[in-house]
């Protein structure tokens, strides 16, 4: 017989993660992140509402204080390029040189102790249900605040995707390693006592 609670608190679940999910990010220069819905994108303003007040009025940035958006589907936006003044250092390199500095600096610099701390505690806590907040923490979008790059290239538009990009795979890597160490424990007990 099917279990009615255990459906619904799947659909809850499932509702709550799709909300979790669904805004936008402004990443200004200033370093200030905004959660967002943009209603619209004009050739020099960014029209936007607060995520957590959908109801509430429609807000106006000027794109030269913003350094990129990312929509709530994934797609990034770099404005700095447009707007902001270029490091002449980095304008001498290419694309890929700018890539593998961009990686290198990202392992150097971006550090993940937070999130390994709280997907370590999750999974401890309650080791099956726990890697259901560790698998939300190792998907959430790192904050431009914690890159913690070099000040040199905060500007470069180039630079801070590539950054960004590594930043999230060296965050996905370490908390799904550490929710492994800290669930196999539980998984060599429970195979233990099935032996018995």
């Amino acid at each position: 017989m099917i279990n009615l609670s255990k459906i619904s608190f799947f659909i809850l679940l499932s509702l709550l993660t799709t909300n979790i999910f669904c805004q936008d990010y402004i990443y200004l220069i200033s370093g200030e992140e905004i959660k967002a819905k943009i209603t619209e994108v004009k050739d020099t303003y960014i029209f936007y509402k607060i995520f957590d007040d959908m109801s509430g009025k429609i807000n106006t940035l000027n794109q030269t204080d913003v350094l990129m958006i990312k929509y709530n589907d994934g797609t990034i936006v770099v404005m700095a390029n447009k707007t902001a003044k270029r490091d002449t250092a980095m304008l001498e390199l290419s694309d890929e040189e700018i890539r593998n500095r961009a990686i290198t600096d990202a392992n150097t610099y971006y550090k993940t102790t937070e999130p390994v701390i709280a997907a370590v505690c999750t999974s401890l806590a309650c080791p099956v249900v726990g890697l259901i907040p560790a698998m939300l923490i190792a998907m959430a979008e790192p904050k431009l605040s914690n890159y913690k790059m070099p000040e040199e290239y905060k500007n470069n538009g180039t630079y801070i995707k590539y950054y960004g990009d590594e930043a999230i795979r060296i965050k996905q890597k370490r908390v799904a390693l550490a929710s492994i160490i800290a669930t196999t424990p539980y998984i060599i007990a429970i195979l233990i006592t099935l032996n018995m």
